[in-house]
């Protein structure tokens, strides 16, 4: 019987060849070094469950399609054969069915020791965990929220997204785990193609949500009134001003080596062109009194947490506004992000006012209002914004140069 390091060598080697990847591709697409990929084909190197991780995050493959060999009619996995690893600390894994392309799922027996936990970062989209707690009590943390487990309880979740396993007890812990995969290859690019659409969706959203607090004529949000300001003092759209603030700080934002996605730029370019598109329609009329505004105003900010919820959610990239706060933030770490927010807008408020922008009740309201705003739609949602990893557009590049010739990737 080979070992498990000669299984995923010989594996890893022939998804290598059948993808016509070079060494080098398959260190550019896995962020694992090219010597380090050659030991583990030569299986001079037992590498660990991080680099295996890291392996199959690039080339888009479960965890133990490295191990698998094709399934015969009846097998048995005896204790002796078991595939066997111990995969973070305080926690054991056994391999007791491995990956089927044919049949989708895996499973799995974990052994989690006393006082242990474990984050585990988003899965590939379309992988669903299935547990069932054999032994003792442990908890589970999806999103925002905590699921504790009896013996003989189990739970369900689609996992792209960051969750935890705890073990709070003195007393060891027994799982089993089925992983299946309800989505192939052959449906990646129709999952980015949503991804892209519902970025779109919540980018209109967000523009329509900005246009409603202007029309509500009781004062401008700070980045609202700069926009407005440097359009009264050119012949520019107020949406041409938002596109070329946002391509600027897009600019600033590379230079500073911020992380940048596609949706930071279709955020700087769309939200404006959505602005002039809904003013060229004429369909919203400005609010005549501070009543009308103030219900606009309200509405408004709704809408625009509903959009943030969309295009956030894509994880594509953040806005250029957020990536630039994100960006100074790293660089002054003894300056708290509140207080960096507050200068940003503070500066474009009172250049917008100076430009002639109208400043007043609603602008209190919409720097003090949108936060709680937000917060509680995310809420409500179930929305966890912190468990959102963006890919930058150097990721989307790499996978989709690398993906025309394997379309397997």
């Amino acid at each position: 019987m080979i070992s498990a390091n000669e299984t995923v060598s010989r594996n890893l080697k022939r998804i290598r060849q059948e993808r016509n990847l070079t060494l080098d591709d398959l260190a550019i697409l896995t962020g694992v070094s090219k010597s380090m990929l050659s030991e583990i084909e030569r299986c001079t190197k037992s590498p660990t469950i991080s680099v295996l991780e890291k392996i199959c995050r690039g080339i888009k493959i479960p965890l133990v399609q490295l191990t698998y060999f094709e399934t015969p009619q009846i097998s048995l996995t005896a204790n002796n054969t078991v595939k066997h690893y111990s995969a973070w600390e305080g926690f054991e894994l056994f391999v007791l069915f491995e990956f089927d392309p044919d049949k989708k799922f895996e499973i799995f027996r974990h052994r989690i020791a006393p006082n242990s936990q474990r984050v585990s970062e988003c899965h590939e989209a379309g992988i669903r965990e299935y547990i069932i707690c054999t032994r003792g009590v442990f908890s589970v943390q999806v999103g925002e929220q905590t699921f504790p487990l009896q013996e003989g309880e189990a739970l369900q979740f689609l996992a792209n997204c960051r969750h935890a396993y705890g073990n709070e007890t003195d007393k060891e812990v027994q799982i089993m785990m089925l992983l299946y995969h309800e989505y192939t290859r052959n449906l990646r690019m129709t999952t980015y193609i949503k991804r892209i659409t519902r970025l779109i969706v919540g980018l209109f959203l967000f523009s329509l949500g900005s246009f409603l607090t202007i029309q509500a004529n009781i004062g401008l949000a700070p980045w609202e009134a700069f926009s407005m300001g440097c359009a009264y003092l050119t012949d520019l759209s107020y949406g041409n001003i938002v596109v070329i603030t946002g391509l600027l700080i897009i600019l600033i934002d590379l230079a500073l080596k911020e992380k940048v996605g596609v949706g930071t730029v279709l955020n700087a370019i769309l939200i404006g062109k959505f602005v002039d598109l809904i003013q060229y329609a004429d369909i919203i009329p400005q609010m005549p009194t501070m009543e009308l505004g103030l219900a606009m105003l309200l509405i408004g900010q709704i809408i625009i947490c509903i959009g943030s919820y969309f295009y956030i959610g894509a994880s594509l990239g953040c806005g250029p506004r957020d990536a630039l706060m994100v960006a100074l933030g790293k660089r002054l770490p003894s300056v708290p992000i509140g207080a960096i927010r507050g200068l940003l807008e503070g500066t474009v408020l009172i250049i917008g006012w100076l430009l002639g922008a109208k400043v007043g009740m609603g602008t209190a309201i919409s720097v003090l209002g949108i936060g709680i705003i937000l917060q509680y739609t995310f809420k409500l949602l179930h929305f966890d914004v912190k468990s959102i990893e963006h890919e930058s557009i150097y990721d989307t590049m790499k996978i989709t140069t690398l993906s025309k010739s394997n379309p397997d990737i």
